[in-house]
This record gives structure tokens, C-alpha cells and sequence, in this order.
């Protein structure tokens, strides 16, 4: 009723309509704008400012941005999502086998090297495809990630986030070095592979179970949002802004350093130049350099905002743009988790969604393997990279150890891998102790076991196992020789 009434006062005086102007966002609307954002967001990584369009694929024009914060805002984001191995973890595996052969999965496809990778190129972008390949004839699989620039995917409308069809299309090479297109349609039972439109592959996916081995992984997942927000979301802007006005300084520095001479109550050509630069002015005249009357603008207070909006805008700490933050007091745990804390809170969040999608791929990984496992008894443990007190971290064992907790539990947590800590817990052999005695001469000296030789008697000992009364100094921890104590009664006491 009141949109009614208002249409019809619209329509009747028509100097209430309002005309309403939205401001584009970056928001992918359709597979062209997707793709542009991901260029947009791939240039400004580099160090390119868009001059354009921004949702044509072509950038109209670009210029080198000479203070980039975008690139440490992305790099450090995937250091600390993947810079610590992860662990894989089977609930109810007591024999150990499933673990194992998912670690072996991890390793096989590149383990931390590649997640860093993929984390870096979903930081920049938005967005990662992961996959699961088959080796048929290794008969093993493993984890890759794909460029989703390359994909065209389609969701499921009933379960958010599922993939439900995913086009991947490339340009190849032929044999005859002619440009070719490549193009891969995944289904959910199976995949159909194209040459210029002509059908050249299809398999189906029994090996997997029938299901799809792929994932779209969202960098940092909104509820109810397919596609994820790259890391640069919203400074992007700010550090064009901060280029901007770092220029402007550099070239109020250049002018001061090289001035306008500005000459008074001189004509053309009135001027008498003599050698050395030596400038004689005719009576009445004034020389002086233009300089900026009065304070000039406060450039860096600007500088400072800009850097500060950036820094907790992309939740990232001061420190990975080479300033401490003026509130560190110290390098203790506490103020280390406070410096570290907006990085921290996003990574829990982005591991929240990549961790659910890495088990589902590692699922049908051990199910290509010949290992049946529900999704819900994979877990991916995530490493720490926050910097911590060695001595606090010391402490805190020293605790656990006093409550009670076994000491492999502490050795794990100090940092020691399993080999490591069977080394530790395997009996040392007790001092004195030998396996096997050697056979003494016909002097009762003992013989070398290695060069078959008579040993040296010890010059402590007169006889096997009896001090020599002529050695002053004694064997063993504190029985070293101090001046005013005798051997008699340092024995005695």
C-alpha cells in the first residue's frame, strides 16, 4: 500500500523522484566480473594501480605503486595459516594404519609446500579449487589445487557450498604448435574431456564412492556466500591513497632541494652574471628562493592514519609493515598473543572453512586407497605460529610435568617428533658396564680390543681398581684439588 501511494505521488510531481546511485562493490556477480576481480586483485598484489574499469579483464591503464602493503598483508596471512606442518588425526584408529596412510597422502602431495602455495594464491584471489587425482598406475592418490581463474563452477542450491558441476577450460598446445582449446566438464558422476568442443576422455568416478573429487574453498567464508573475500578486500583503495601521497611528499622534497630562484626590480637581460655564480643585482633589486609561506600541509599525520586503517582494516599487526606497535611492552606470551591477536582471530576463522573442505578431500583420498573413514573422524590439528617466551613456554612444561602429565605429552608439545622421543626413552647403558670383557695379557694388563695390543695402564692406578697413592688429583665429580684440604681428609670427609 505505501509503495502504491508512493509510486503514484512519483508519477503525479515528478521533482520527488530521487535518483538513486550505488556505488559498484566487489561483489562477483557473474563469471566475467569474478574473473575481473580476481585480476584486479592479482595487479594490486604486484604492485599495479588499476587506472579503468575495473570490470573489464583488461586494465585500460596501470601504474607502478611504489609503496605496496598489499603484497606482506597477503604474504603473512598464508605464514600463518600454513607455515607449521599439520597433523592428521583418525578418531578410533588404535591400530594406527588410517593415520599413516593419510600422512603418507600428505606428503605425496607436496604437504606444507603446496597448502602455502594454495593459501597464497587464495589470499590474493579469493578463492582455491582443491582436487583429488587418481594415479592408476602407481594405484595411489593424491591432493592438488587448482587456479580458480580456470573454473566455472555451479553450487548445489540445497547444501551450501557443495560443488555440483565445475567447468575447468584451459588454452593448450597442440602437436602441430597450434593454440587448442582444453576443456573439462566434473560432474557428479562423472568427468567428460574436450579438444575444441570434440570429446576426447571420460571416466567416472567409482573409485571415489560417486562423488565429486573437488572442493571450491572460500578464503575467508561468509555464511550464505559461495565465494570468498580475498585479503586485500577493502585496502586496496588505501594503499592506491597512501602511493598517492607519498608521491606528493617525494616531490615537496625534491622541490625544496632544488628551489625557484624569483628575482625583483630586475628586466630581462638586466642581469650581470660573472663567474663562480656570482649574480650582481642592479640597484633596487631582490633575489630569493619561492619557498612555501607559513606551516605547510602535515603529509605524514595523513601517512599515519593510512598506515594505521590499513594495518587494522586487514587485521594485520604493525610489525609486517616494519613498525613495532607503540603499545609492545615486552616479548612475553601475553603481550605477544595481544600484538598477534586480530591475525590470529582471522586465521581461526579461515581455518574454520578450509579445515572441514581439506578433510573432505583427504576422505576421498583414503576411500581411493581402499580405506573406508567417516568425514567426522578426520581432523586436521593446525600448527601455532604465534612467537612465544622460551623461558615461559619451559615453565609452563615444568607445570604439567609437576600435575602429573606423562613426559612423551610434554616432549611432543616441547617440539620433538616421535623418533626423537624413542630415542630419549631408551635405557642408556649404565657406566662400567661392558658386554663383553677383554682378555688380559700375561702381565694382568688389559688388551685393546681394537689393536690387539697391550693397553696403557691408567696412571691413576698402581694396580687394576687401586688408587696410586703419587696422583694428587682424584677422579670424579667434586673431588677436585683446593688449596688448605689434603687428599687424607677430603677421603675422610
Amino acid at each position: 500500500m505505501i509503495n502504491a501511494v508512493f509510486n503514484f505521488a512519483t508519477a503525479v510531481f515528478p521533482w520527488m523522484r530521487v535518483e538513486r546511485k550505488e556505488k559498484a562493490v566487489d561483489v562477483a556477480i557473474s563469471a566475467d566480473q569474478r574473473i575481473a576481480m580476481y585480476g584486479r586483485y592479482m595487479r594490486a598484489y604486484r604492485g599495479l594501480a588499476i587506472r579503468g574499469l575495473t570490470t573489464n579483464v583488461t586494465a585500460m591503464e596501470t601504474k607502478r605503486i611504489r609503496f605496496n602493503f598489499n603484497r606482506p598483508v597477503v604474504t603473512l596471512a598464508a605464514a600463518w595459516m600454513a607455515g607449521k606442518p599439520v597433523i592428521w588425526h583418525i578418531d578410533g584408529d588404535t591400530s594406527g594404519e588410517a593415520a599413516a596412510k593419510a600422512k603418507k597422502i600428505w606428503e605425496r602431495s607436496g604437504a606444507e609446500s603446496s597448502l602455502i602455495e594454495a593459501c597464497l594464491l587464495a589470499g590474493i584471489l579469493g578463492d582455491i579449487v582443491g582436487s583429488v587425482v587418481w594415479n592408476e598406475t602407481a594405484r595411489t592418490a593424491k591432493i592438488e589445487f587448482i587456479d580458480p581463474t580456470l573454473c566455472s563452477p555451479q553450487f548445489d542450491p540445497h547444501k551450501f557450498g557443495q560443488l555440483k558441476k565445475l567447468t575447468l577450460g584451459y588454452e593448450t598446445i597442440n602437436s602441430d604448435g597450434k593454440p587448442v582449446g582444453y576443456a573439462e566438464d566434473w560432474f557428479e558422476d562423472r568427468m567428460i574431456a574436450t579438444t575444441e568442443g570434440e570429446p576426447t576422455k571420460e571416466y567416472s568416478y567409482d573409485i571415489f564412492g560417486g562423488e565429486l573429487p573437488l572442493v571450491w574453498i572460500p578464503n575467508q567464508g561468509v555464511f550464505g556466500q559461495t565465494f570468498g573475500d580475498s585479503e586485500l578486500v577493502g585496502i586496496i583503495d588505501l594503499v592506491e591513497e597512501y602511493d598517492h601521497l607519498g608521491d606528493k611528499r617525494t616531490r615537496i622534497v625534491d622541490y625544496y632541494a632544488s628551489p625557484r630562484p624569483v628575482f625583483e626590480g630586475v628586466q630581462k637581460g638586466n642581469l650581470d652574471l660573472k663567474d663562480n655564480s656570482v649574480i650582481y643585482l642592479p640597484i633596487g633589486g631582490k633575489a630569493y628562493f619561492l619557498e612555501w609561506a607559513g606551516s605547510g600541509p602535515d603529509i605524514q599525520q595523513q601517512l599515519d592514519c593510512l598506515r594505521t586503517a590499513i594495518s587494522e582494516i586487514s587485521e594485520t599487526p604493525a610489525v609486517a609493515f616494519g613498525q613495532v606497535d607503540s603499545g609492545f611492552s615486552g616479548a612475553s606470551g601475553i603481550s605477544l598473543r595481544v600484538l598477534y591477536g586480530p591475525l590470529n582471530a582471522k586465521t581461526f576463522r579461515k581455518r574454520a572453512t578450509w579445515g572441514p573442505r581439506l578433510e573432505k578431500l583427504m576422505q576421498l583420498a583414503l576411500r581411493a586407497e581402499g580405506m573406508e573413514v567417516a568425514l567426522e573422524d578426520i581432523n586436521i590439528q593446525w600448527g601455532d605460529m604465534t612467537p612465544a617466551s622460551d623461558l615461559e613456554a619451559l615453565q609452563v612444561l615444568q607445570a604439567k610435568s609437576a600435575l602429573g602429565v606423562d613426559k612423551e605429552t610434554i616432549l611432543g608439545e616441547a617440539g620433538y617428533t616421535a623418533d626423537q622421543i624413542s630415542e630419549m626413552e631408551e635405557p642408556e647403558e649404565a657406566p662400567g658396564e661392558q658386554t663383553e670383557s677383554p682378555e688380559d695379557d700375561d702381565n694382568g694388563n688389559p688388551n685393546n680390543p681394537i689393536t690387539g695390543r697391550n693397553s696403557e695402564p691408567d696412571p691413576a692406578t698402581s694396580k687394576r681398581g687401586e688408587p696410586n697413592p703419587s696422583q694428587s688429583r682424584l677422579r670424579g665429580r667434586g673431588q677436585s684439588q683446593r688449596p688448605g684440604i689434603s687428599n687424607t681428609s677430603r677421603k675422610t670427609a
